[in-house]
């Protein structure tokens, strides 16, 4: 098992399982029985990040029989929100600087969502932050909308002052959605 081999991973491991657990984001199983419910499935990310290192994905596509339905079967993905990957790699040719940063715990956020189901894009961006940078009055929350991807706000400025600038606003606003900004990592083109 790979979490044996590396026991400060199955520290982290063991941590988010108690803080899932302590939010009711999960619950134990303690009758295995298919007719009382399904049970996901889950497996470790492994990432290179010194915040996160590990991220549970839970497996929204597993069945219990062959004939049977998946959470992802029952849910609908709804539209993507999403910018194009492709627009948003173009944006680091348009500038000096190039920025990204990613949104803290998003998928950990909402009750609601897991991370590996169909909708949990959809969740993430819809009736969360498009919701909260619709009602803010932030003169910055467009270019925010327009710079965020899944849950990574990132994009290019022209100056190591703009650059700083826009990681002030874009996480001033973030945490009024209580959605901190972390991991920051720019670099000169």
């Amino acid at each position: 098992m790979r979490l044996q081999r590396h026991p400060e991973n199955l520290k982290l491991f063991h941590d988010i399982i108690k803080q899932q657990l302590g939010n009711k984001f999960i619950e134990v199983v303690t009758n295995d029985d298919p007719k009382e419910g399904h049970y996901l499935p889950h497996h470790l990310l492994l990432k290179n990040s010194s915040t996160t290192p590990i991220r549970i994905v839970f497996n929204c596509s597993a069945k219990d029989k062959q004939n049977s339905v998946s959470l992802n079967d029952c849910l609908q993905a709804g539209p993507s929100l999403t910018q194009s990957l492709y627009d948003m790699l173009l944006k680091f040719y348009i500038e000096t600087y190039a920025y990204t940063t990613d949104i803290s715990m998003t998928f950990l956020r909402f009750a609601f969502d897991l991370f590996g189901a169909t909708s949990s894009p959809f969740l993430l961006q819809a009736p969360f932050l498009d919701t909260h940078l619709k009602k803010s009055n932030s003169p910055n929350k467009t270019e925010i909308s327009n710079n965020l991807y899944v849950d990574s706000f990132q994009g290019t400025a022209s100056s190591e002052s703009k650059l700083l600038n826009k990681y002030d606003k874009a996480n001033r606003e973030l945490l009024g959605a209580n959605m901190p900004l972390q991991s920051w990592v720019s670099k000169q083109c």
